[in-house]
């Protein structure tokens, strides 16, 4: 049970409606990593801003994006 107290699709307003909306064009749906930024919308925006920088065409391909985040997340002790 989470203990951040979150906002679900059907309350969101405003920014957390639009930012609701853009992980959902993403992923198909709002997963419950996503509404814990519904504290502030402000953060949910710059994270999928930041995400979408990160995961924009570059010099690295995706595979390698993907497996230096999964060493950095190995490195971290992360269980995911």
């Amino acid at each position: 049970m989470a203990w951040i107290s979150v906002t679900g699709e059907e309350h969101a307003e405003d920014r957390l409606k639009e930012g609701y909306e853009r992980v959902r064009r993403a992923l198909g749906r709002v997963i419950p990593f996503y509404r814990a930024y519904s504290v502030s919308p402000r953060l949910l925006h710059a994270h999928l801003d930041f995400y979408g920088a990160v995961g924009a065409p570059s010099a690295l391909s995706k595979l390698r994006k993907e497996l230096i985040a999964t060493a950095v997340s190995a490195d971290n002790g992360c269980e995911h």
